[in-house]
């Protein structure tokens, strides 16, 4: 699902996360590399997500979500930016009061396990997070020849975006793009 911005892996890697959580092994975002670079297999590929792939910066802490509430639809707790935050958020705690408190979000969604399992293994959501590592382009010019062949090119993405990592570019096919209205 290319639309949504949540990653949905399986049930036991948001656990081993929220683990890490509630030991307080992380109590903040100001170390991303106490947090797991994701990996897995497509097509027998193998891909990765780092963190800055699934945690983004969800500003300062207002209305009904506070720091280590879990949004709606989401899997783990918003996390204070960092230390100075979660100490801010800790002392308020611990006096009963509120206090406004820059925050982050792992952008994992709740599991799927009344999805089950696909042929291929668990059922997993991908989502917005590939795109931020990953330049993707959709290929499906075979449709055009009859075949069910789509295919999808993937190349490590620029910090920029604006091209690949090894300045690779996608193949291109000469003239305009085709398309097939009757889809």
């Amino acid at each position: 699902d290319s639309g949504t911005s949540l990653l949905t892996p399986p049930t036991e890697v948001t656990n081993a996360i929220r683990e890490q959580l509630e030991n307080g092994n992380i109590a903040d975002c100001s170390d991303l590399s106490k947090f797991p670079t994701l990996h897995f297999k497509l097509d027998g590929k193998d891909f990765s997500l780092p963190p800055q792939s699934y945690i983004a910066d969800a500003g300062m802490s207002q209305g009904s979500i506070e720091i280590n509430q879990i949004p709606e639809g989401m899997a783990l707790p918003l996390l204070p930016m960092n230390k100075v935050e979660a100490e801010k958020a800790k002392l308020a705690r611990q006096r009963g009061e509120k206090v406004a408190v820059h925050q982050c979000a792992l952008l994992l969604g709740q599991g799927l396990e009344d999805q089950g399992t696909t042929q291929y293994g668990p059922m997993l959501i991908i989502g917005m997070p590939l795109f931020r590592k990953y330049a993707v382009q959709f290929d499906l010019s075979k449709d055009f020849e009859g075949e069910e062949a789509r295919m999808m090119h993937f190349a490590e993405a620029s910090p920029d975006c604006d091209g690949t990592l090894k300045g690779t570019r996608f193949k291109r096919q000469p003239g305009l793009q085709k398309v097939n209205l009757a889809k």
